[in-house]
């Protein structure tokens, strides 16, 4: 007999959940069908404009996101509870088998139910003849990529809460929600310590005739500089550019100056034949876009090892607990 996983205890727990524990977030369901009617009142009684379809799909994201964090706070709310849960801990199935049925109830079954509900509500709506619901919901928009990220977002969001409910004994949501704004705050301070890791500078000369070279004007004579904006070296304070003609220019990063274009102006020093050129407040000389590098991939990882370290001890939670 495998102890870890059997695909028929497996079945037969999913069907117990389903049975047991799932009715438990019907009134959630009842909730999200009578959201757009209500929603549908207010409008007509506060507005006279239509209410459109990137809104409604805009109210299921919301929806969605909100409802499955909350979801698992209803649906196994005594899973971690010695007394209340004790006909949780003693079904007859295994650690990863309670952890997958209750990922697959929550994440995957209750999304499709949740939607299913919503749409079948606005199709209702949208046939009754009025003028705020003027068209039904595309299949295209449902089946959109935006669509799918939004879902995935609000399965990882919800994550936590898996993680929260079988971890915290009392006062579940609310530690639940007080750890995701410290994770939040914990993320927007590396971002913001670790900017200049993130934030480069680039170089984007002032054209003349449509070529790359830049005129640099010099009290003594003018400076013709081919910039190649792609070897920017940060060193701290300073970037410095090597130019194809062999000069260096260097630009102080503290005082960079916005212009009304969104583009950054540096206080700029030309290094030619050992002798330094120093351009400050010269416009003329060139101009840096600021640009983002790797933050995005940064965020993105972090948000999936902290997702999967949810998981993890929601797992190592409900097989502890094991007799």
């Amino acid at each position: 007999m495998n102890n870890i996983f059997s695909l028929n205890r497996f079945g037969k727990k999913i069907k117990h959940d389903l049975i047991t524990y799932f009715p438990r977030f019907y009134t959630g369901i009842l909730i999200l069908i009578a959201l757009m009617p209500v929603y549908l009142i207010i409008t007509m009684l506060t507005s006279e404009s239509a209410i459109s379809v990137s809104t409604r799909m805009g109210v299921l994201i919301t929806s969605l996101i909100i409802f499955l964090f909350i979801a698992p706070f209803v649906i196994y709310k005594n899973a971690n509870n010695k007394k209340n849960g004790i006909d949780y801990t003693l079904l007859p199935a295994s650690g990863l088998e309670k952890f997958l049925s209750m990922f697959l109830i929550c994440s995957i079954i209750l999304p499709i139910v949740l939607i299913c509900a919503y749409l079948f509500t606005d199709v209702i709506i949208a046939t009754v003849p009025n003028k705020w619901y003027q068209a039904y919901i595309p299949c295209y928009a449902i089946f959109s990529l935006s669509f799918l990220k939004s879902i995935a977002i609000a399965i990882l969001i919800q994550s936590l809460a898996l993680c929260g409910n079988m971890v915290f004994k009392k006062a579940k949501t609310g530690k639940t929600l007080l750890v995701a704004i410290i994770f939040i705050i914990l993320i927007g301070s590396l971002v913001t310590k670790f900017s200049s890791n993130f934030y480069h500078y680039n170089f984007v000369p002032v054209p003349q005739d449509s070529s790359i070279i830049s005129t640099i004007a010099t009290d003594s004579a003018n400076i013709h500089v081919a910039i190649d904006k792609d070897t920017v070296i940060n060193n701290g304070k300073n970037a410095i550019i090597k130019t194809e003609t062999g000069e260096q220019i260097i630009f102080n990063t503290e005082n960079i100056k916005q212009s009304k274009d969104n583009d950054f102006i540096a206080d700029i020093t030309v290094i030619k034949d050992g002798k330094k050129y120093d351009m400050k407040d010269d416009k003329n000389v060139a101009i840096l876009k600021k640009e983002i590098k790797d933050i995005t991939l940064f965020i993105n990882i972090m948000c999936y090892l902290f997702c999967a370290t949810m998981y993890f001890l929601t797992f190592w939670k409900i097989k502890k607990q094991q007799l």
